[in-house]
């Protein structure tokens, strides 16, 4: 395992409560390295030695976000994270222009302290045992003395020394033998090793995890799950070993599509009900399987979602059935259209089915070129998750004051749990003349986060929406659609049709027959045609053609 870089300026580092971290176990993190000087944590990333990740407080010679971005340029393939109660507009808007990952506050950092701690005590425990498995099964030496038998009772060299902070795991301080060592105790000890000549045993497999609470898991052992920001950058496919529990039988359809290029994660937020999630969820799926990418919509609001309604699809299979049968994603991909998984028929099984959505999203990551997460309005452990697992979050924000109230303790909650938001894309929702609001306006508002807006389509998005005519919607030349298409361009990777009417290379493609034809209609009111020409009663009148019969006078 590399090592973490930590940038703070010498009074901090003197006083390591003031980041939000235990300083009594702070000379025992060697995997931990800290730098006061900027120059020396920029030298330390071009040495050699691996470098997992990199989190910038301060430094005693330049602010935490100028230092922040150089290390990003030195190193553009590691996680770079500021460390900060709280940064000004300008100051979030140098960190997304530099693509910083992201942000955190004390408390999120002392999260990830201790999960680095459980972590590397984890894989430290894991080869010790198997050390010691190999070692009893070593053969004789060749004096023909048999070697003392090797047993599993003794302690395992590495764990003593690596630290455990209760207190910052948030556990109950262990005994002196901790239960992971009692566990080995108590299984039988080894055979002693066989003579040159006998057969030899195989190699014992490593003793399993504990059970105990305050023992490692392997979700505490698993390594964070990535957090893009800016850019287009692909999150990393994560582990969905509750797909594989529930039907093992599609454990190896998972495994061989794991290899394949995960898909790009777009999950749509709001702070509150009402500003529009699953309308610009559907319309964005539908604008983007229209560039030729392969879509599927995920209807994350697992109790009032009605994205089926909206797409006209009811026959679409649900969330529950889905994750009971992975395969059924192979029959969902279609040309031009986007898939669906739609919500649970019962709202009383979304607190059971929500923990499985990142496995669902795993699953789907392998067979899709992008895959969009509608989410419900209340905030939980689940919807944080999802957003965690998303390259890219669409913010939603309407015109009333209160959503813009939602957002901000929407983002404040983010804040005290560790989650990063420099990923979010805000919007503001149903932008028209005379509008109470704009994007300055709640800019402002969330201390000058870039917010784009999406204008008002009018009543034609109600009734489209309300037939369940969403395709058609996202067809035709309105203004919603019109700005949301101007949004995904910035936002989607390129499909085989690319952006409209570019290819992947950027040539112009040549219009359907229909629009070319569609284009020489004459328009009265201007005497042009679409493509220039003059004609119509303002300009020359189009000849008319007249047919001749064979034979006829002419």
């Amino acid at each position: 395992m590399g090592t973490i870089l930590l940038c703070a300026d010498s009074a901090s580092l003197a006083d390591p409560p003031s980041l939000g971290l235990d300083g009594r176990a702070w000379s025992r993190r060697t995997w931990l390295e800290a730098f006061s000087n900027a120059a020396a944590a920029r030298d330390r990333l071009s040495q050699g030695d691996p470098v997992e990740e990199a989190w910038v407080a301060s430094s005693d010679q330049m602010d935490a976000v100028n230092l922040a971005a150089a290390l990003r340029r030195d190193a553009p393939s590691i996680p770079i994270y500021l460390v900060s109660e709280s940064l000004s507009g300008s100051a979030i808007s140098r960190a997304q222009a530099a693509g910083i990952t992201g942000m955190l506050s004390p408390e999120g950092l002392a999260r990830r302290v201790a999960h680095e701690e459980r972590r590397r005590l984890g894989a430290a425990a894991r080869a010790a045992a198997l050390r010691a498995a190999e070692a009893s099964t070593r053969p004789d030496d060749l004096s023909g003395e048999t070697p003392p038998t090797v047993s599993v009772r003794r302690p395992l060299p590495g764990i003593d020394e690596l630290p455990r902070e209760p207190e910052l795991l948030g556990e109950e301080p262990a005994p002196e033998s901790s239960p992971a060592l009692a566990r080995m105790a108590d299984a039988p000890q080894a055979p002693a090793a066989e003579p040159l000549g006998a057969s030899r045993p195989p190699v014992p497999e490593p003793p399993p995890a504990p059970s105990s609470p305050t023992a490692l898991s392997a979700a505490d052992t698993a390594p964070l799950p990535p957090v893009a920001v800016g850019g287009s950058r692909r999150p990393e496919p994560p582990v969905a070993p509750a797909i594989a529990a529930a039907s093992p039988s599609h454990a190896v359809a998972v495994e061989s599509c794991a290899a394949k290029a995960p898909a790009y994660v777009v999950s749509v937020v709001s702070g509150s009900g009402g500003a529009g999630k699953s309308a610009v969820a559907v319309l964005s799926a539908c604008l983007a399987a229209a560039r030729g990418l392969r879509v599927l919509l995920v209807d994350g609001d697992l109790q009032f979602g009605d994205a089926a309604d909206l797409l006209g699809a009811s026959d679409a299979p649900t969330v529950d059935e889905v994750l009971a049968d992975p395969r059924r994603l192979d029959t969902l991909v279609g040309e031009g259209v986007p898939a669906l998984v739609a919500a649970p028929r019962r709202p009383e099984r979304a607190e059971e089915l929500a923990g499985q959505l990142p496995c669902l999203m795993e699953a789907a990551s392998t067979r899709f070129d992008v895959v969009f997460v509608n989410t419900g309005s209340s905030w939980s452990e689940a919807q944080a998750v999802v957003i965690e697992r998303s390259a890219r979050t669409l913010f939603l924000v309407d015109q009333r004051a209160s959503s813009v109230r939602a957002c901000r303790h929407a983002l404040e909650l983010c804040e005290r749990c560790g989650i990063a938001t420099g990923s979010f894309l805000f919007l503001l929702n149903r932008c028209a003349k005379g509008a109470p609001l704009t994007a300055l306006d709640v800019s402002c508002a969330l201390q000058g986060a870039p917010v784009t807006e999406l204008r008002d389509g009018g009543t034609a998005v109600e009734e489209l929406l309300g037939s369940g005519m969403a395709a058609a919607l996202a067809a035709e030349r309105n203004e919603l659609c019109a700005s949301l298409s101007s949004v995904l361009d910035g936002l989607l990777p390129d499909g085989e049709a690319g952006g409209g009417l570019r290819g992947r290379k950027g040539r112009r493609v040549a219009p359907p027959a229909s629009e070319s034809a569609a284009s020489d209609a004459p328009d009265r009111r201007r005497g042009r045609t679409r493509s220039g020409r003059k004609s119509g009663l303002w300009g020359r009148r189009p000849k008319a053609s007249v047919a001749i019969e064979s034979g006829a006078e002419r």
